[in-house]
């Protein structure tokens, strides 16, 4: 460590009577007495010690705790943000080349905890590397030579963790709208990459992205170890609550609550569920811009279906659409929210609106490689033109839907082929609330089998059996 000495000798007056006053004021009598007696170098550390009545232990941990106590008073701030962070580390040059070394290295040391506070691992590489350079002639060298290098390695590992992050949110939003299987064992691989990663490097945020990998292979695609799913709910949180506010990653928590949800909503916890539906939908007009972290735009669906569960329509009928940001150049969020805006459309009476809204869907989208979201979005086009009475079109899209399943090589989707033959009842019977045993029996049928990776229109299944069942 640098000789505390000439650190406390190379302060300036003002600084050193700003701590003077400090300690005078909270009574610190050891740091006070230290601290003068290095200024002034009036007697020996031996001297010291006696009058204190220290150990070398004990005098040792004093020397550093003031060391520490200099180092926030030169930074400026105690409760220090990003933004102070940021201004002081562009004062790099000017703290490098215009103070003292033993001045110069306790800013930067002290400025070093903080940058780590805030994970700014670009700002450290350009710090260590400042470091490296003051100390060329010092036996520390080497020691800041290393850091640098172990700093670029750290920047490297977490801008790939982000990037494996994202791939997987790109495969995994291709999985739910197609459910072809082989994408799972490809989801696995990258799960097992942000493992290795973190093996390497057991950086904070390269831990809460594995996290968040987990939890969407648990949630979404039954995979790996689910009953530990609410543990790793929880140590994400704590990961990401106990940051600094002006931390780039509390912006996480809003994904991250998102998923609380999907998780308890998928565990029938109904309570749970609704704590963190209210903590998503609070800002649910920004989570569709959390798509790098996970895939956010589902929330718009499963909330519609919460809420109809519930029977709590009339929330849903006064949702805010407008106003939802999203990424322009995502397909998947922007055939959800279509999708959302239709349903929203069609339960506020406007079924003519709905039908245009999927119109769009399917007008703007190449769904030909994504089997279910063709699925999805087909049955609903059906279900409104059902409701309208235009059961010629109806009937259109449930041959046309029928015809490309039996060509497909995909899953099996008897539960389609349930609910479509529940739809010719209605369309042969020209009528909505015609109810024979054959239609309830056909319709209890797809309620059965509609569950797992072949789930269909989950988003509808409420109001179906509220009028067929």
């Amino acid at each position: 460590m640098i000789k505390l000495k000439k650190v406390i000798n190379h302060l300036d007056d003002n600084t050193y009577k700003d701590i003077v006053d400090q300690f005078s004021k909270t009574k610190a009598e050891n740091f006070l007495f230290l601290l003068q007696s290095y200024r002034k170098n009036a007697i020996t550390d031996n001297d010291i010690m006696k009058k204190l009545e220290l150990t070398n232990n004990s005098f040792y941990v004093l020397k550093s705790r003031l060391y520490e106590k200099i180092q926030t008073n030169l930074s400026a701030e105690i409760d220090i943000t990003k933004e102070d962070v940021l201004n002081q580390f562009h004062q790099l040059p000017e703290i490098s080349f215009s103070t003292s070394r033993e001045v110069a290295t306790a800013i930067l040391l002290k400025l070093e905890k903080d940058l780590l506070t805030f994970d700014l691992h670009n700002e450290l590489v350009i710090l260590y590397s400042i470091l490296k350079r003051l100390n060329l002639y010092s036996d520390k060298y080497f020691h800041y030579s290393q850091l640098y290098n172990k700093q670029i390695a750290y920047t490297l590992s977490i801008e790939k963790s982000l990037d494996l992050l994202g791939e997987f949110n790109r495969k995994l939003n291709e999985y739910m709208f197609s459910k072809v299987p082989g994408l799972i064992n490809e989801l696995l691989f990258l799960h097992k990459e942000i493992e290795d990663y973190f093996l390497l490097n057991s950086d904070r945020q390269i831990e809460v992205i594995k996290y968040f990998i987990e939890l969407q292979l648990i949630i979404f695609c039954d995979q790996l170890n689910n009953n530990n799913t609410e543990e790793i709910l929880n140590k994400a949180n704590a990961l990401l609550s106990n940051l600094p506010e002006s931390s780039q990653l509390k912006k996480w928590l809003l994904p991250l609550n998102y998923l609380y949800f999907e998780y308890y909503v998928s565990k029938r916890q109904s309570s749970q569920a609704e704590i963190y539906y209210l903590k998503t939908e609070k800002d649910y007009k920004t989570l569709l811009l959390a798509n790098p972290i996970c895939i956010s735009s589902r929330y718009l669906l499963s909330k519609t279906n919460y809420l109809i569960e519930k029977g709590r329509i009339g929330e849903l009928k006064k949702m805010d659409v407008d106003s939802i940001l999203f990424d322009p150049h995502d397909p998947f969020s922007i055939i959800r929210l279509n999708l959302y805006k239709s349903l929203l459309m069609f339960f506020n009476n406007n079924a003519k609106g709905a039908v245009a809204e999927i119109a769009d869907i399917l007008n703007n989208n190449s769904l030909r490689d994504f089997v279910h979201i063709n699925v999805e979005v087909k049955l609903t086009l059906a279900y409104y033109y059902l409701h309208l009475e235009e059961f010629d079109l109806a009937d259109h899209i449930l041959k046309n839907l029928s015809r490309k399943l039996k060509l497909s090589d995909s899953l099996d989707y008897k539960n389609v082929n349930d609910l479509i033959k529940f739809f010719n009842y209605i369309i042969s019977n020209a009528d909505l609330n015609v109810k024979n045993q054959k239609q309830k029996d056909t319709f209890a049928l797809f309620i059965a089998r509609n569950k797992g990776e072949i789930e269909v229109v989950s988003f509808l299944v409420q109001d179906m059996l509220n009028k067929f069942s």
